[in-house]
């Protein structure tokens, strides 16, 4: 069955891959971001049962595709295919379902199961308009009609924002007669009508088990195993190296519903951060040099994005009294002008510096500039239960994207790193299949 072959594969890219690229994040935050990482006392406060702080939904384009009644959903699905679900329609769950709808066409049918809608039946706009930062090769295998291969040359990068690489695969997997539901209707309940041999979960973890989470064993990572981490902070400016004495107190705890947190001193690694994007070309070297001479604890990070536009980002650390404070004052992306009180107000001297650039040398062009809501990196890697991965209703359900596992934004581990293990698992399956 494709079922078992697709589960297989998967399963052995993730051994292979997916703990190596969730601990680039692990490694990085635990060298660069050390003074910005919670205590067990703010931990503590924050409660257990805190994920990443949740960021502006991102639905489904299309508005024109009606949900399918009970009825249909069983009569569509030919007799002779496989029926494969994918739970989530962001950038990671649309990927998916175009290659593999290119890889084995009439050979299964695809659902894309959506909860973010207006309506019944009707998806919600795509809203993300931040840059992404994936290379051209990650796509190759569309070939024609994708037009991504002719958007920028081999060996570049895509000069995209998220909205519209959603737009474009959800263009793709509509050409290629991806189903797509669009419901407030319980997944499982979606899952029984339609009965699939095969389930992945790219929901970004919302889908499994909620509540308090039980931890059933820590795990000491070898120090062995860690190697010397260098070059992460090109933008940062300062030598990034992890010390032996940081790698041996690294350890993972893991959780009885499948998910594993990183611990540092018993103490889950996680930080606040804030993202100011849309900062004007000319703008990036100048905070560059202000970098040299205040980010002596690694306290802002930025890159260039690859937009037309020339655009850089910055992402600041924060503490978690100054990130509660702008949580109560920023609900979406507000523009410079809309937080200069807000943060002044924060307890680092620093932010008057920044202020000062960003409105100095950003006349005219300021107003371009959005500061997000402050979010939680806490990063989790799932390893599922002892027979792999969770099931639902007898079925495997597989975790893509950041339902395996959350990158860290400066290292730039996350959307990457999901789109590359898709692309990874394409190419054994077509080397599978001959």
């Amino acid at each position: 069955m494709l079922a078992n072959q697709v589960l297989t594969d998967w399963l052995a890219i993730h051994q292979a891959v997916g703990l190596n690229s969730a601990m680039q994040g692990w490694l990085y935050a635990l060298s660069v971001g050390r003074n910005y990482l919670l205590s067990a006392e703010e931990w503590a406060v924050l409660g257990s049962n805190s994920r990443q702080t949740p960021v502006v939904p991102a639905g489904l384009q299309n508005t024109a595709i009606s949900t399918k009644t009970r009825l249909e959903l069983r009569q569509q699905l030919p007799r002779n295919s496989e029926r494969f679900v994918i739970v989530g329609g962001g950038p990671v769950g649309l990927m998916l379902a175009v290659a593999l709808k290119k890889l084995f066409g009439s050979r299964i049918v695809l659902h894309v199961l959506e909860n973010r809608v207006n309506s019944e039946g009707q998806g919600t706009a795509f809203t993300r308009s931040w840059p992404i930062n994936i290379p051209v090769s990650e796509f190759m295998f569309f070939n024609h009609p994708s037009g991504i291969n002719s958007v920028a040359p081999l060996g570049e990068y895509l000069p995209w924002t998220l909205r519209e690489l959603e737009s474009h695969l959800l263009s793709l997997a509509q050409i290629l007669d991806c189903q797509f539901v669009y419901s407030n209707e319980k997944t499982e309940n979606l899952l029984l009508q339609l009965q699939p041999d095969l389930v992945f979960d790219a929901t970004g973890g919302r889908w499994r088990a909620k509540g308090q989470m039980k931890k059933e064993c820590e795990v000491v990572l070898c120090s062995s195993d860690l190697e010397t981490v260098q070059g992460y902070c090109a933008f940062g400016v300062n030598p990034v190296a992890i010390a032996p004495r940081d790698a041996r107190n690294l350890a993972v705890s893991v959780y009885d519903n499948g998910d594993c947190r990183p611990t540092l001193n018993g103490v889950p690694l996680s930080s606040w951060m804030l993202k100011i994007r849309g900062i004007p070309r000319h703008l990036g070297p100048v905070l560059i040099e202000k970098i040299r001479t205040i980010n002596h604890d690694n306290w802002i990070y930025v890159w260039p994005t690859h937009l037309s536009s020339g655009e850089w980002i910055a992402f600041f650390g924060l503490r978690q009294d100054d990130a509660w404070l702008l949580q109560n004052e920023i609900k979406g992306p507000l523009s410079l002008d809309q937080v200069w009180d807000n943060l002044s107000k924060l307890s680092d001297p620093r932010w008057k510096i920044i202020v000062d650039v960003l409105a100095s040398g950003a006349v005219g062009h300021h107003s371009e500039c959005r500061v997000d809501p402050p979010f939680l990196w806490a990063p989790h890697l799932y390893i599922g239960d002892g027979s792999g991965w969770s099931h639902q209703q007898g079925v495997p359900v597989i975790p893509v994207g950041d339902s395996l596992f959350h990158g860290h934004p400066q290292v730039g581990n996350g959307l990457g790193s999901h789109l590359n293990m898709i692309n990874l698992l394409i190419q054994q399956l077509q080397r599978s299949n001959g």
